[in-house]
């Protein structure tokens, strides 16, 4: 891959992550405005993160569809089913063996589980799964699977399997052993799952299964 590429490609990745953290930011400075007046989230608010959420997912599929990473329709998922089931029991092992990673050294929750639970605090239950069920799997999927593995390595899987697992897991802010075998962990089995099904589609399914699962039990806590 000649190094111009390299480097476009590097520059459109840093700039989807860019735009990944607009409609969550967007949304963390209503929340907090929110707290100082005493207010709930109100309609306006929720239209304008909604708004900002669905167009930047038409920058993410638009890109998607211009490089071939994704055609964005069911019979990408046609016979994959079996690798949406795998991606979830290695999270959920990862997540088990890193969670008993932090209790063993006395902490409870991740620095990002904090962060995501603030949010959850002050935004209506809906539009959390629009930001955190729905568009985070496709932008974070877009962005270290799409742009890392086939983008910046497509034709070095294993090596683009190790940079896109330990880059989903830094952006994740770990702190320590157990947060970083969680999102280090949860980055590999998607990575897995992209090498095996080599379809965008079931990498988005099985990170909206599991991240909708995570929000589901964080209300129910």
């Amino acid at each position: 891959m000649k190094i111009k590429n390299v480097l476009l490609t590097l520059l459109v990745m840093i700039a989807l992550f860019f735009l990944d953290n607009i409609p969550i930011g967007i949304a963390f400075v209503f929340g907090e405005q929110n707290k100082l007046k005493k207010q709930d989230f109100s309609i306006f608010q929720g239209m304008i993160v909604t708004i900002a959420i669905f167009v930047i997912l038409a920058i993410f599929i638009y890109w998607t569809k211009k490089r071939g990473f994704a055609t964005w329709s069911l019979e990408g998922m046609r016979g994959k089913w079996r690798y949406v089931a795998l991606g979830m029991l290695g999270c959920f092992v990862f997540s088990m063996i890193g969670g008993s990673l932090l209790i063993m050294g006395g902490e409870d929750n991740t620095a990002n589980q904090v962060a995501v639970d603030e949010v959850m605090k002050s935004v209506p239950p809906v539009l959390m799964w629009l930001l955190a069920g729905f568009a985070a799997p496709i932008m974070e999927e877009t962005i270290f699977r799409a742009g890392i593995m086939k983008g910046l390595f497509p034709n070095k899987k294993m090596l683009g399997l190790i940079v896109s697992s330990l880059m989903f897991g830094f952006v994740h802010s770990p702190t320590n052993l157990g947060s970083w075998l969680i999102y280090g962990g949860i980055g590999f089995s998607l990575a897995f799952v992209y090498i095996k099904s080599e379809r965008l589609e079931v990498n988005v399914a099985t990170h909206m299964l599991w991240n909708t699962m995570a929000i589901v039990l964080g209300y129910l806590q």
